[in-house]
């Protein structure tokens, strides 16, 4: 039986630019779990002497491949924003799903660099992606309103990490797909339902004191998510949760096989809890489908607020990555996972781009983008934490960019944020 010998790879010329964007491919390689000069040098085709002649550590090459992939990202967006002077929204939007799938294409993919590395990087980093969203957002919001223009961002964001995740490529039929979305949302457009909400009615229902919200951990998940909220999924091993709980790696070892099982069931808690906190609700509420979909993304919005330390929510794309990694411990939201909602919701209120699974996937990602991206050094409340602001969140997510549903039941009396449901100890009263 002949065998075919490995291809070696050709042994490059080194220099400093070469050297990153080899390790901008390798670390893309592991979804962002692991970056090993070895695995570089691999890449290159030399030697890891070869590599310290460039980059005197590990750390030092990491930074230097955030801050090219921060640049990258920057730069590409200012480009955006600069060419869609006078062009219509349409060709706007597919030209912003373009750039950001660019961004995130192999072999360098510096999108999720930054975005799997976001609380990594220094406050000058982060500021300026930050100024380039917002230029970008200003291009989107003068065809309707900043949430709207948010939601768009969101919407190509989420595309291009949906192919990441699923191994798909991008096609023009998935573009398409985008820009209908971004301008009509997630309704159906060619039914003629009533989609108007009955937003206080839904809020009572809904959402929870923080005293129900608030997810109570035992000793040692609680000493897994904070150290994941500390270190990262990356830098989090055994001894550092060891030495938080107070106790040996071999104790710790009693309970758990390895640190990725102890990752697995911290994830499985956090869901669990959230399903246990919203599938009783759903199944004694009485409304339209688009109002369960209201209900569903406001109690995803509550146990996000509560409890920010989630993995779910500080690492999104890595948690789901990961859980796609280990398949007994299935992605969020899977398929039966939210029985109550699944078995009642009439698909034909929605586009038709989503199934019923893929929208509460599409929802809980758009509740879950923001808090991600929050400055967690920050642990004052404000607008973004009331419910007139959810309201408009919500409306941007269900009608996109359309003209005919305007948004005029977002900003009723219920100016009560989540912090005095936190303070009393009960669900908002509307």
């Amino acid at each position: 039986m002949e065998t075919t010998a490995p291809v070696k790879k050709k042994r490059q010329r080194l220099s400093r630019e070469k050297i990153i964007q080899a390790a901008l491919f390798a670390w893309r390689k592991t979804e962002y779990f692991s970056l090993t000069m070895e695995s570089v040098a691999a890449e290159l085709a030399c030697s890891k002497p070869a590599l310290y002649r460039y980059f005197p550590s590990k750390d030092e090459l990491t930074d230097a491949v955030q801050e090219y992939a921060v640049e990258k990202v920057a730069q590409s967006i200012t480009d955006f924003c600069g060419q869609s002077e006078k062009q219509a929204l349409p060709t706007i939007l597919e030209n912003l799903l373009i750039t950001i799938s660019r961004l995130t294409q192999a072999p360098e993919s510096p999108a999720f660099c930054v975005v799997a590395g976001w609380y990594n990087l220094t406050p000058q980093q982060k500021s300026a992606v930050q100024n380039s969203v917002h230029t970008l957002l200003l291009v989107l919001e003068q065809f309707k309103d900043l949430e709207t223009a948010r939601f768009a961002l969101f919407a190509a964001v989420f595309w291009t990490a949906s192919f990441f995740l699923s191994n798909k490529n991008d096609s023009q039929a998935a573009r398409s797909m985008y820009v209908e979305t971004c301008l009509q949302g997630i309704h159906n457009k060619n039914k003629q339902n009533d989609y108007s909400i009955r937003y206080d009615i839904i809020e009572k229902h809904f959402l929870p004191s923080f005293q129900e919200g608030h997810l109570q951990q035992n000793h040692i998940f609680a000493a897994i998510q904070e150290t994941v909220a500390e270190f990262g999924i990356i830098n989090t091993t055994v001894q550092k949760i060891a030495d938080r709980v107070g106790m040996s790696v071999s104790s710790l070892y009693f309970y758990f096989s390895n640190r990725s099982e102890m990752l697995l069931h911290t994830l499985q808690n956090e869901r669990k809890y959230f399903k246990e906190l919203f599938n009783p609700r759903m199944e004694s509420f009485s409304g339209s489908p688009l109002e369960k979909v209201y209900g569903y993304f406001l109690a995803l919005e509550s146990y996000f607020q509560y409890n920010p330390e989630l993995i779910t929510v500080g690492h999104w794309l890595r948690s789901q990555s990961f859980s796609r990694k280990n398949q007994d411990c299935a992605q969020f939201p899977e398929e039966n996972q939210f029985p109550p909602f699944l078995n009642t919701c009439d698909p034909s209120w929605f586009s038709s781009a989503f199934s019923s699974t893929e929208l509460l996937g599409f929802v809980q990602a758009y509740a879950t983008h923001f808090h991600h991206f929050r400055d967690r050094s920050n642990t004052g409340f404000s607008e973004i934490d009331s419910l007139p602001y959810i309201r408009r969140k919500f409306h941007s997510l269900v009608f996109g960019f359309s003209a005919e549903h305007k948004n005029n039941n977002t900003s009723s009396q219920s100016t009560q944020q989540f912090t005095s449901a936190k303070d009393s100890g009960k669900g908002a009263s509307l």
